[in-house]
């Protein structure tokens, strides 16, 4: 795709800054972009011009997104578990929910006098880790 000559894209100041962080200096153009707090008014009008700019050059291609992303997310499993694994006197897995984006590690303890080679036993609590 070619992008019309009018249309260029927005190009970010080199504000310098020194930096000193473990007795060795270097010098970053683009500190100013860092700003956690979303407050500085000159790094959010360059946000404003970047999205407008993507927003138009990629404006004829919304429908082709909109497909793309149906079929990926139609190819997805939402709910699943990993094989628990083994370790000392728990099985630890992990598992993704439906329409939740993390997934959760857990853990279940192996019954009293359970031999290495049985499964884990979903009776047994669940201990959410993470």
């Amino acid at each position: 795709m070619l992008i019309p000559e009018a249309l260029q894209p927005p190009l970010a100041l080199k504000i310098h800054k020194a930096i000193e962080a473990h007795g060795d200096s270097r010098d970053d153009p683009f500190y100013w972009l860092r700003d956690d707090r979303r407050n500085s008014k000159q790094l959010l009008e360059h946000l404003s011009a970047e999205n407008a700019y993507t927003r138009a050059v990629l404006g004829d291609t919304e429908s082709l997104q909109e497909s793309l992303f149906k079929e990926m997310r139609g190819r997805i499993q939402e709910a699943d578990q990993s094989v628990p694994v083994r370790h000392g006197d728990f099985y630890y897995y992990s598992k993704t929910l439906e329409g939740q984006q993390y997934r959760i590690h857990c853990r279940r303890k192996v019954p009293t006098g359970a031999s290495e080679f049985e499964g884990m036993d979903i009776s047994s609590p669940e201990e959410v880790l993470l």
